[in-house]
């Protein structure tokens, strides 16, 4: 069996004032902002978030 690729985002942060933890896909498109991700990190990111 073909190994699988995943991304796993663990959030550190918490929205307030309800004090749960930011989601998966916040913390995902503040990746895809960061100025420092490599242009196929984009890509791949971009085309899972599509």
């Amino acid at each position: 069996m073909a190994p699988t690729r995943r991304i796993r985002f663990v959030t550190t942060e918490m929205h307030e004032p309800y004090g749960h933890r930011t989601g998966a896909f916040q913390a995902a498109y503040q990746i895809l902002k960061m100025p420092d991700l490599r242009e196929a990190e984009h890509a791949e990111l971009s085309a899972l978030l599509n």
